[in-house]
């Protein structure tokens, strides 16, 4: 190999290098948008368990203190206002009145994938009980029009609205997806699960009434 062929490999491993540098960098001090620069960093494990069912998805990035608390039982569900795949603001307390299964997702989430059939199944069911409202964990997606992308293609009808800008997920301490709550129609919590949800999970969960 030549001299000045050498020399333009090393340059162009040298810029690389820098780009790359510049990337993990920038991430470390833009925590908002790390997850999504990183999104490799996300991983999920399946393996059996008890429900012989995925495990969720733990996001890397928030420190073991944030990943181990969870919001408790009877608090009041932090309010939130985000908007659809039509640019339509949806807020939480709108569904004030009735009992509403909030649940976060991604399109890369193998278990979260699992579950999204059973949420579209019970979203086409005759007077559904409960309300149902899901959260994309859009800064973990490339990019937002994957998400959207992902929920037409699979012809899932249920209401979705976008967590561009990792306002919602810190409220909520989603830091395993996906993640489901039960707010009761005074919007307090009454149940948390992490992992995806079965129909007949979901059948035990649901009201009789």
């Amino acid at each position: 190999m030549s001299r000045t062929l050498w020399r333009r490999v090393f340059v162009s491993l040298f810029l690389v290098g820098l780009v790359v540098w510049g990337v993990i960098d920038w991430a470390k001090n833009n925590e908002v948008q790390a997850s999504a620069v990183m999104s490799s960093m996300f991983f999920w494990i399946d393996k059996d368990n008890d429900n012989n069912s995925s495990e969720p998805v733990l996001l890397t990035g928030p420190d073991a203190e944030q990943i181990k608390s969870t919001l408790k039982v009877g608090e009041l569900a932090p309010d939130f206002s985000l908007k659809n795949a039509d640019g339509e603001t949806v807020r939480l307390s709108d569904y004030r009145g009735k009992p509403v299964l909030l649940n976060f997702w991604a399109s890369w989430c193998e278990p979260c994938k699992e579950e999204m059939p059973v949420f579209q199944d019970y979203y086409e069911s005759e007077n559904p009980s409960v309300q149902l409202l899901t959260v994309n964990a859009t800064t973990t997606e490339r990019s937002k029009k994957d998400a959207v992308n992902f929920v037409r293609a699979n012809g899932f009808t249920f209401p979705v609205v976008y967590d561009t800008k990792s306002e919602v997920i810190p409220d909520y301490r989603a830091y395993y997806l996906p993640v489901t709550f039960m707010i009761d129609a005074d919007g307090k919590l009454t149940y948390e699960r992490r992992g995806p949800l079965t129909e007949k999970m979901l059948t035990e969960l649901l009201p009789t009434s």
